[in-house]
């Protein structure tokens, strides 16, 4: 019975993660978390659940929230690649990207501990990036849902983001050139401190 139970919301995961409002979206992210626990827990027709997944996780029509919570369970067990989840993370904070439909994307594939972004310095560029080059009336709209986001993660990990954040130039890759305009990028530091809610000295 199990098994059938599983089959059919494989089978039905994809069309039900359609057309999500955004309280919608909230409660099918926690469906899809519980099911997922579900499944792993019996063992009830993983590979096809997971396939579920990977369809919903690959879909950008399907709300954000949801896309990309099924990114992170799929990197978390070891079904995404570190760099295609980077790829796609990359895609979804683009330009060309509605700046909502980004965050709430990167709200679901945060969701849990701060260890993949401590880890995965790629990452962490990649989100500091899109944060500096959101405009100041969107990243007010945002404010409340990226506070959400990072308010998870505990304060000692929170502190060693705003310090990986600070060596991004030395982990990535050469240093900055030296007409790099510093009042320009100190904007982008100060979003990350406020969200990380660390005081700024200077």
């Amino acid at each position: 019975m199990l098994d059938t139970v599983v089959v059919r919301a494989s089978v039905e995961l994809r069309s039900a993660c359609a057309a999500l409002d955004d309280d919608a979206a909230t409660a099918m992210r926690r469906a899809v978390d519980a099911a997922d626990r579900g499944v792993m827990l019996v063992g009830a027709e993983v590979e096809r659940w997971r396939a579920a997944l990977a369809a919903v996780a690959a879909d950008d029509r399907v709300h954000g929230l949801v896309a990309g919570r099924a990114n992170r369970i799929l990197l978390d067990a070891d079904r995404l690649p570190p760099d295609e989840a980077a790829r796609r993370l990359s895609r979804q904070l683009s330009a060309g990207t509605p700046a909502a439909h980004g965050a709430a994307w990167l709200d679901g594939f945060l969701d849990g501990e701060a260890v993949l972004l401590l880890h995965e310095p790629t990452l962490l560029g990649i989100v500091d990036e899109w944060l500096g080059r959101v405009d100041e009336a969107t990243y007010d709209d945002l404010l409340p849902l990226l506070r959400r986001t990072f308010s998870r993660f505990q304060p000692a990990e929170r502190r060693q983001l705003a310090t990986r954040v600070r060596n991004l130039s030395a982990r990535l890759g050469p240093a900055a050139p030296a007409d790099v305009d510093l009042d320009r990028a100190r904007g982008a530091a100060h979003r990350v401190a406020a969200l990380l809610r660390l005081e700024v000295t200077r």
